[in-house]
């Protein structure tokens, strides 16, 4: 599986038209529409370019693709998004400051960046069961994304489970 990650981050100034919290398909979607109306924009992300999907090796049900795996198509959507002027920054958001008419959005970082339109777009994180086996056969066998276990397991005895936040 291929890994992205560009450094050599541009200089990140103190005000931009947008920011966006989250670099997934989301807020890069959202960067990329931000960047063709002329605004300046900021994603503010994680670890990496493309959230969940750098944890996916084979994406086959994202529309124009038959099959891709994640960080590739994340480096596209990056690639995309800074074609119409996305900057991207990798830190994360400690604190916001909604109270007035520009935003605070503050960093481990220690930056502190100004905008009247702040997207969040963080997206989930995949929820563990914690239960024996989990961790030693996660990527053989044992999946958090449910369409992989759909395919992996099929024509075999297999178990699913469904972990979320209750309404």
């Amino acid at each position: 599986m291929a890994v992205f990650f560009i450094g050599g981050e541009s200089n990140v100034k103190d005000y931009y038209d947008v920011v966006v919290i989250g670099g997934g398909p989301g807020g890069m979607s959202a960067a990329l529409y931000a960047g063709r109306a002329g605004l300046s924009c900021l994603i503010v992300e994680g670890s990496s370019t493309g959230g969940q999907m750098n944890e996916t090796d084979i994406i086959e049900n994202y529309p124009g693709f038959e099959e891709i795996e994640g960080p590739v198509l994340g480096e596209k959507m990056r690639r995309h998004a800074e074609k119409f002027g996305a900057q991207f920054h990798t830190a994360t958001v400690v604190d916001v400051d909604f109270s007035g008419q520009v935003k605070k959005v503050i960093l481990d970082d220690g930056k502190v960046i100004s905008s009247e339109v702040v997207i969040i777009s963080t997206g989930a994180s995949h929820k563990k069961l914690n239960v024996p086996g989990e961790e030693e056969f996660s990527g053989r066998g044992v999946s958090t994304v449910q369409p992989v276990m759909a395919t992996s397991s099929k024509g075999r005895k297999s178990l699913s489970s469904a972990v979320g936040i209750p309404l």
